[in-house]
C-alpha cells in the first residue's frame, strides 16, 4: 500500500499494518497497528481482525521497518526497489524465440525432421515443446502425469535425441499436467456445435452426466447442448463431493460425498484446513487417505498425514456418503480418524475399524 508524503516522496507498506494521517498538507503521521485482544468466546472474528496482517506474535511493540522512497524519477525508484528485494530474474534469450509445439509423436526421427525443416527453409526456431500422453493421444512420455520417456518414440537413449536437437540450435521443453489425471473436461468452442469429439486415452472412462462406460485409447463422439459440457471420470478414481453451500464456510448437515468409479484400484488423499488463517503452516490441517480395491469392492479410509514438523493430526469425527458407480450403491460410515474399510461385496460390512 502506498501513499504520498509532500508529493515527493512515498511510504511502502508490505502488509497494511499502518495507517497514515494526511489531512495536513506538509506532513503525514503515522498511526501502527495495533494487534487486538484474543477473543476466546469469538475465534473467528478474532481470526477476521487480524487476516492478512503479520503474525500477532512477532510483532515487537515499538519496532517498525519503514522504507521511504523517493519517487520523482521512476527509474531510479524501481533501482532502488530492486536493491531492496533483489532483481528479478531475466529469462533466457531463447525463451523469447519461436516455439514449436507439436500434438503427437511419432518417433524421434518425426521430432528431428521437423527441426531439420525449419532449419532447410530459414524459418526462426528456439525451441520445440512436447505434450504429455493423455494430454495427446501420444506424447513424449508414457501417460500424465508420469515423467518416464515414451519408448515408443524415442527408441534410442532419450539423452541422445535431445542431444541431437541441442545440435541443432534448439532447446527441449516437456509438457505435463500434474493434475486433473482422473477427470477429463472437453469444453465446446464451436458455435452452435451439437456434438463434441473427444479422445479417451488409453483405459476405462465414464461419462460423468450418464455413468455410460467408454473404452479409452479412441475417440468418442458426444452429444452436446447448451446445458451439457462433456466430462469423463477415469475408471479406478475417487472423487469426494461438497455439499452445496450458499458460501465456502456455510455450516451444513449433510456428509460429504465420496463418488468411487469401479473398474480400476484407485487412491485419494482429501486435505482439509480453516481455509482462513495460516495455522497449515503450523500443521494444523487434516489429510485423509482413501484407498480403493477394485477386486475386492473395498474402500479403506486412514489418516494420511505425513511425516515432517508440520505434520497435523486426524479430523474430528465425521460422516462420510460413499457412493459406488455405476451400481449407484450407497453406504455412509461414520469416521473418526482411525482406519475404516467399507465393503461393496454382497453381505460386506457398511463401515467396519481395522
Amino acid at each position: 500500500m502506498t501513499w504520498a508524503i509532500r508529493r515527493i516522496a512515498l511510504i511502502y507498506v508490505a502488509t497494511p499494518w499502518v495507517q497514515v494521517d494526511l489531512t495536513r498538507g506538509d506532513r503525514g503521521r503515522l498511526i501502527p497497528w495495533k494487534p487486538p485482544a484474543a477473543d476466546p468466546a469469538n475465534p473467528r472474528a478474532y481470526t477476521a481482525r487480524i487476516q492478512g496482517r503479520p503474525p500477532v506474535e512477532s510483532i515487537v511493540p515499538g519496532v517498525f521497518d519503514i522504507f521511504v522512497f523517493d519517487a520523482r524519477d521512476p527509474a531510479a525508484f524501481m533501482k532502488e526497489i530492486s536493491t531492496l528485494t533483489g532483481p528479478a530474474v531475466m529469462p533466457p534469450k531463447w525463451s523469447l524465440g519461436y516455439m514449436q509445439s507439436h500434438r503427437t509423436l511419432e518417433d524421434e526421427k518425426q521430432l528431428i525432421d521437423i527441426v531439420d525443416t525449419f532449419r532447410s527453409k530459414k524459418i526462426p526456431i528456439d525451441s520445440v515443446v512436447y505434450l504429455g500422453t493423455g494430454f495427446c493421444p501420444r506424447g513424449w512420455n508414457t501417460r500424465q502425469p508420469s515423467f518416464t520417456f515414451n519408448p515408443e518414440v524415442f527408441k534410442r537413449d532419450p539423452r541422445e535425441t535431445i542431444a541431437d536437437l541441442h545440435a541443432r540450435h534448439v532447446k527441449v521443453v516437456v509438457h505435463i499436467v500434474p493434475w486433473g489425471r482422473d477427470l477429463l473436461v472437453a469444453p465446446v468452442c464451436e458455435k452452435g456445435a451439437s456434438v463434441r469429439d473427444v479422445y479417451l486415452p488409453r483405459g476405462d472412462w465414464y461419462d460423468f452426466w450418464t455413468d455410460v462406460r467408454e473404452a479409452g485409447g479412441r475417440t468418442v463422439r458426444r452429444p452436446v447442448d447448451l446445458a451439457t459440457m462433456p466430462i469423463y471420470v477415469r475408471a479406478g478414481a475417487i472423487i469426494p463431493f461438497d455439499p452445496v453451500r450458499q458460501y465456502s464456510n456455510q455450516e451444513v448437515a449433510e456428509p460429504t460425498t465420496i463418488r468411487i468409479y469401479s473398474g480400476a484400484d484407485g487412491r485419494f488423499t482429501m486435505y482439509e484446513d480453516d481455509g482462513i488463517s495460516p495455522d497449515y503452516l503450523r500443521g494444523k490441517a487434516s489429510w485423509t487417505r482413501l484407498l480403493w480395491n477394485d477386486a475386492a469392492k473395498r474402500l479403506t479410509i486412514e489418516p494420511g498425514t505425513p511425516s515432517g514438523p508440520a505434520a497435523g493430526g486426524a479430523p474430528a469425527m465425521r460422516t462420510f456418503r460413499v457412493q459406488l458407480l455405476p451400481a449407484g450403491s450407497v453406504k455412509e460410515v461414520n469416521y473418526r480418524g482411525r482406519r475404516v474399510t467399507i465393503s461393496f461385496q454382497r453381505g460386506g460390512s457398511s463401515g467396519r475399524p481395522t
